[in-house]
């Protein structure tokens, strides 16, 4: 990473690990996580109060901070113009932008996703996991989803249905440059992961299955 980077991550299947492993990438710089809806509670410093003073005294003492609202149900975030005059304090600015209710597949609705307009990278996550199984079963929202990959709910989510969403959370990062990443991909769902791969006209990165899935599909930014 050579330059100030702002990520926005959005979809469904793997958004919270991205911002893991990329959290512990760049532990050496100085890196600010958070997010414009909600996310489970980041393993690193919490900053809670949204004051610029405070979050650079953090990044004083520790490399990763996480400046978010706690609660009992995970954490939300800054207002995005705090978070903008944040962004000049760090390396990298790392932000979840997109709530999927724990489901591995999801087409995003109007208001959705929650981007900010300083961003350099545009992230959207889908998992293979969720093909074959039913609209009902793995998408959000079951329903739009469905209609909006011309199926019905009861319907499997295949490979036609996966380019359709994955176009469409790509759209919504306009001229940002952006990249697919597909998760939890086996040997049942390769076919189908490289046929999105192929569709797309942004660079599509796959992670396999397995204890090294992240370890072996690390991003260069």
């Amino acid at each position: 990473m050579i330059k100030r980077q702002c990520i926005c991550v959005i979809g469904a299947g793997g958004k919270t690990s991205l911002i893991r492993l990329l959290m512990d990438k760049y532990k050496n710089r100085k890196v600010i996580v958070s997010t414009t809806v909600h996310m489970e509670r980041p393993a690193c410093m919490l900053v809670e109060k949204e004051d610029v003073n405070q979050v650079q005294k953090a990044l004083m003492h520790e490399n990763v901070i996480a400046c978010v609202h706690d609660s009992l149900r995970g954490v939300t975030g800054f207002t995005k113009e705090c978070l903008r005059q944040l962004y000049p304090l760090c390396d990298l600015m790392l932000i979840e932008a997109d709530g999927n209710h724990n489901h591995p597949f999801k087409v995003d609705r109007d208001h959705e996703p929650s981007l900010v307009d300083f961003m350099t990278l545009g992230i959207a996550v889908l998992s293979m996991s969720a093909y074959g199984q039913s609209f009902a079963e793995a998408a959000y929202p079951a329903a739009f989803s469905a209609e909006y990959c011309q199926c019905k709910i009861n319907d499997p989510i295949d490979e036609a249905a996966f380019i359709k969403a994955a176009k469409q959370l790509i759209s919504r990062f306009n001229k940002t440059a952006s990249c697919l990443l597909l998760t939890h991909c086996s040997k049942q769902t390769a076919a189908a992961a490289r046929a999105v791969r192929m569709a797309l006209d942004v660079e599509v990165i796959i992670w396999w299955e397995g204890e090294k899935e992240y370890e072996e599909n690390s991003l260069c930014l």
